[in-house]
């Protein structure tokens, strides 16, 4: 049976999800507690098992002053003991299928490895989001940083309005802020300025910068001086909102052959 989850599945969907990904419980219950909507979540039970279960992030194709109605297809997972028969491949297209009578005009994916490219476009979906990464030493950001005054960890409302705006003339994704607020705790943290703004995350001195733009070269600069003071990483990954030298970072199923010339998105928020 393939359904929205009741009160009681809510455990067996945290269960898969922490098998599946190896998340902690502090990344897993701090999705559940800001974000997690029933309405937006798809499993297929049998008997009173959750065997498979998917996310639908609510979100907004920015395109040309338009904004078309989307989901972000998100942690996609089925229990060890039941994969290989079929289940996810019935829980995606039947979740598509919703989706459509729901007015939803596209789903968003990024596959979580290369090997799963190929699976989703079983399902219709097609190349579409595209961004650039850029990798970089401690050493090589001290030659370039611009010192700069900044926002850390600003309110939700403000950071996103302020994500928009920098992003207002390409084509990118649009997220809820309840989404955003997943940067508010220890999980991510945000910085921004008229210039630029990033999401990022550190560990064992590494900063993951899940989301960013910058407007020009300056902007860039004191990104990167930001992310100096912010943190004591010696390597840096960043994913940046870039349509010249991209590369493929996901898929997108168009639901109405309307907006079906619409590529090379932008999806950003690349939270793992």
């Amino acid at each position: 049976m393939i359904c929205h989850p009741e009160k009681n599945d809510i455990s067996q969907i945290k269960e898969i999800w922490k098998t599946c990904f190896d998340d902690t419980d502090e990344n897993v219950n701090c999705y559940f507690n800001k974000c997690f909507s029933p309405d937006d979540c798809y499993i297929l039970r049998i008997e009173k098992t959750v065997v498979s279960c998917l996310q639908m992030i609510p979100c907004d194709i920015s395109f040309s002053d338009n904004y078309y109605k989307a989901k972000y297809l998100y942690a996609a997972c089925t229990r060890p003991d039941c994969q290989g028969k079929g289940y996810m491949s019935q829980l995606i297209a039947q979740a598509c299928k919703n989706e459509k009578a729901r007015g939803t005009k596209a789903v968003l994916c990024i596959p979580a490895n290369e090997e799963l490219f190929d699976f989703y476009r079983r399902f219709g979906f097609v190349d579409g989001i595209n961004c650039s990464i850029f990798n970089y030493n401690r050493n090589e950001m001290e030659k370039t940083a611009k010192p700069c005054k900044y926002f850390l960890n600003a309110d939700t409302k403000l950071f996103n309005g302020k994500r928009n705006k920098l992003l207002s003339e390409k084509c990118f994704v649009r997220f809820p802020e309840k989404y955003i607020s997943l940067a508010d705790g220890n999980l991510y943290s945000t910085v921004y300025n008229d210039n630029f703004y990033c999401i990022f995350s550190e560990e064992d001195n590494y900063v993951k910068v899940a989301d960013s733009f910058w407007i020009n070269q300056q902007g860039k600069n004191e990104m990167l001086y930001s992310l100096l003071k912010e943190t004591n990483a010696t390597e840096f990954e960043v994913y940046f909102c870039n349509t010249v030298n991209s590369c493929l970072k996901g898929v997108v199923k168009y639901l109405d052959n309307n907006i079906s010339d619409i590529n090379n998105i932008y999806l950003g928020i690349k939270m793992e």
